[in-house]
C-alpha cells in the first residue's frame, strides 16, 4: 500500500514535509495520483505505513490542514518525478 497526504497547495505540502522530516518520518513531495481526484497536483508521499498514525497529530500541532490520507495500490516509482 502507498500513502499520499493530500493538502490544499504546494506551500502546505512543503511545510508538512519539513515537519515530517524533523520528526524522523521518511517522506518526499510527489505528484498526486490522478485517481485521487484532488485539485493540488503535489502531495506528500510517506514511505512507511507505521508513520501514518503519527501524521494527523503532527499536522494539528503545527496548524496544517490535511485534506486526506490517500491509500493507493498503484505501482509508484518513488525515484521518478521526485521534487525534493
Amino acid at each position: 500500500m502507498k500513502y499520499f497526504i493530500l493538502v490544499d497547495n504546494v506551500v502546505i505540502a512543503t511545510n508538512l514535509l519539513k515537519i515530517l522530516r524533523d520528526n524522523d518520518i521518511k517522506a518526499t513531495l510527489a505528484p498526486t495520483p490522478r485517481q485521487a481526484s484532488h485539485h493540488c497536483g503535489v502531495s506528500v508521499y510517506v514511505y512507511n505505513e507505521s508513520d501514518i498514525s503519527k501524521i494527523p497529530q503532527l499536522a494539528k500541532d503545527n496548524n496544517i490542514q490535511i485534506d486526506e490520507i490517500y491509500k493507493s495500490n498503484l505501482d509508484f516509482d518513488t525515484n521518478r518525478n521526485k521534487f525534493l
